[in-house]
């Protein structure tokens, strides 16, 4: 990685990245806030991380790469790891990031990268999903089409913000902590190793 490109990711990381937004705080009178993308939205160093068109490609990247750093672990557990598996509803497909299977139970889990304030409104919305019959009938029909006898189905997202790691169950549990120990894992049924 290039000096300036490890440095520019660390002063994002800890929001002193030069953004519009920012500049316009210091006094540098007529400029616009307003993000260069032609987003409408002003330039700050959320918007970039979270929602300009502009980061959307390495947004989707880094989400697809939490999942598949959570597929790897799941795995050597004994679970069957399905990623994306589409499962058709009557009007369109869901497609869940994960869905891992190990003892007639089948776990749904959806990683998501947001940032802190939009937390609880995204776990409401995904809790709604997932919680309805329709989505579960639909995913254990899916699982038993490709010969799985799965039982019992259970959503757990798995929420990370640039600022802390959440696990939350469909009863809306959740577990807190700048890592996510195995302790805290095995209490709600994964059983992932510390160093995860």
């Amino acid at each position: 990685m290039f000096p300036r490109i490890f440095i520019r990711g660390i002063q994002l990381r800890c929001n002193l990245l030069r953004t519009r937004v920012r500049s316009a705080r210091h006094g540098h009178g007529g400029q616009t806030i307003l993000c260069r993308g032609n987003c409408g939205q002003p330039e700050g160093s959320v918007h970039i991380l979270q929602s300009c068109w502009i980061t959307h490609d390495a947004r989707c990247a880094r989400h697809n790469r939490v999942a598949r750093e959570l597929a790897k672990y799941l795995r050597p557990l004994g679970y069957t790891v399905f990623e994306v598996l589409r499962a058709p509803t009557s009007t369109y497909f869901i497609k869940p990031d994960l869905i891992a299977v190990r003892d007639h139970r089948a776990t749904v889990t959806d990683v998501i990268v947001i940032s802190n304030v939009r937390e609880v409104t995204v776990w409401n919305k995904k809790k709604q999903k997932y919680g309805a019959g329709e989505y579960s009938f639909t995913i254990i029909s899916a699982l038993r089409a490709i010969g799985f006898d799965v039982d019992f189905f259970v959503y757990q997202s798995m929420i990370i913000s640039y600022r802390v790691h959440a696990i939350h169950t469909i009863d809306g549990n959740s577990r807190n902590s700048s890592r996510l120990m195995s302790s805290e894992m095995a209490e709600i049924g994964l059983g992932l190793p510390e160093d995860f």
